[in-house]
């Protein structure tokens, strides 16, 4: 079977093309993508978020950081009590761990800026 299409004169180029978004999408989302129109409000209030977002995983990164940097300077005077010879390794451990979660904070906040 040989189906052939004849040229209409459209009004909009996109006549008769399927829509992009999912129909779930629109149902869950509310979100219209139309040709032409420029970025939807809801997508600009999305990046808006992400990048409050973004500000705010780097400020609590920067602060740990900080907070780790003081706590591993001060850890060393733990060393001059025998009686917590056995905590001090799990307290270094504790700051280490703080310290990379600060730096994957900092980071994450990075990507979400990008």
């Amino acid at each position: 079977m040989h189906v052939s299409a004849e040229p209409t004169a459209a009004l909009n180029p996109y006549e008769g093309s399927e829509d992009l978004n999912a129909g779930e999408a629109l149902q869950l989302d509310g979100e219209l993508f139309m040709e032409g129109e420029g970025q939807p409000i809801e997508v600009g209030r999305m990046k808006r978020d992400l990048r409050t977002l973004g500000d705010d995983f780097i400020e609590t990164g920067t602060w740990l950081t900080t907070a780790m940097e003081m706590t591993w300077q001060a850890a060393p005077a733990l060393l001059g009590y025998p009686q917590l010879a056995d905590l001090i390794g799990d307290r270094h451990r504790i700051i280490a761990n703080d310290w990379q979660a600060a730096s994957m904070s900092i980071l994450a906040g990075r990507m979400l800026h990008r």
